[in-house]
């Protein structure tokens, strides 16, 4: 199946955008009736209508069978690891941790009924120690889909939209999601504009690759940039990498939940009042209302900011994908120690 895209990436800074909409202001309950509310159950599986549309998605997937002799085996002892690693069925969670999966789609022909998720962010809320962190996973990890073949994560998504999404993430990482915020991509270059813009220091390769947006860029240094060359900025990765393109996100993320800290009551209305309508979440209204009142404590904690893979891993390219093969073990105990940071987790059994 091909896919002509309006936009390549659907970058991870629309969601957590809108998530910190939705966290910052505690006077939004005219607006909640807005909110696009999915009372489905998050860890149910996708079918009946859904499937035609996961089937002909599943066609996107590299021809690996093709593959020659020694990728075949790479892939075959990948597999075996990832079997390995779903044996164990404990999956971490705790009430001190809050672990929103955001969703950035990227929605091609009107014959899907959902995008691939070129962004996954982990958005943890860590009230033991005070911190708020955004761990980014990367969209080429080589993980089990339910359901599926093994392949990309991010094909999770648009084989089970967010409920897939979640359970791939919960089954692999081991890890306790317990909503997830998606949204369309329009709500970007809104949000920065009402903002006034958000102000980033560019690289020199950073300002030669921004000046074809806009031409009052010409080299190294602080930039107030407006939405959609925002937009491009968190778009790029062609110059480095998909993991530096990620750490630009975060980047960008930072310094607009600064602007956050001093917004007006009249901007939060009006950002309130264009993003909530755009938002997708399995949240319940009386669980929104409860973080809208914890917000600003969390903008107020300690940020920090990751990506998953830590480290580097031998990959195979088929059909356009770089797909990296991981040390689970070795990613499972760095994500938990991240996450799970002074708590003592329970458990639950993966579904």
């Amino acid at each position: 199946m091909s896919f002509i895209k309006k936009h390549k990436i659907l970058t991870s800074v629309i969601i957590v955008a809108v998530s910190l909409c939705m966290l910052a202001f505690g006077t939004c309950y005219y607006f909640l009736d807005k909110i696009n509310i999915d009372d489905s159950n998050a860890a149910a599986e996708t079918t009946g209508a859904n499937f035609e549309s996961i089937v002909a998605a599943e066609n996107d997937i590299p021809d690996f069978d093709n593959l020659d002799k020694d990728d075949r085996k790479t892939i075959d002892a990948a597999d075996e690891k990832i079997r390995q690693n779903l044996d164990n069925s404990k999956i971490w969670r705790s009430d001190s941790v809050l672990n929103i999966l955001l969703l950035g789609t990227d929605y091609g022909t009107g014959s899907s009924t959902y995008g691939r998720s070129d962004a996954m962010i982990i958005l943890s809320v860590n009230k033991a120690v005070q911190k708020v962190k955004l761990i980014s996973i990367s969209r080429n990890v080589y993980a089990a889909i339910p359901g599926f073949k093994n392949s990309m994560i991010s094909h999770a998504h648009i084989f089970g939209g967010p409920a897939l999404a979640i359970k791939s993430v919960e089954q692999n990482y081991k890890i306790g999601i317990d909503n997830y915020v998606s949204c369309g991509f329009d709500s970007f270059v809104k949000i920065i504009n009402i903002l006034g813009g958000v102000r980033l220091i560019l690289s020199e390769i950073e300002a030669k690759a921004m000046s074809k947006y806009d031409s009052s860029i010409t080299g190294a240094g602080s930039y107030l940039l407006n939405g959609e060359t925002a937009l491009q900025y968190s778009r790029q990765r062609y110059f480095d990498s998909d993991k530096n393109r990620t750490e630009r996100q975060r980047k960008l993320l930072s310094a607009l939940a600064d602007k956050f800290k001093s917004i007006t009551v009249k901007q939060a209305l009006k950002i309130v009042n264009t993003v909530l309508p755009l938002v997708n979440t399995d949240m319940k209204k009386s669980e929104i209302l409860y973080q809208l009142a914890s917000a600003i404590r969390y903008l107020s904690w300690e940020r920090e900011q990751y990506y998953l893979p830590t480290k580097s891993y031998d990959y195979v390219m088929k059909n356009g994908y770089y797909v990296n093969f991981l040390d689970w073990p070795y990613e499972l105990n760095y994500a938990h120690k991240l996450i799970y940071e002074g708590v003592i987790p329970e458990y639950k059994e993966q579904s």
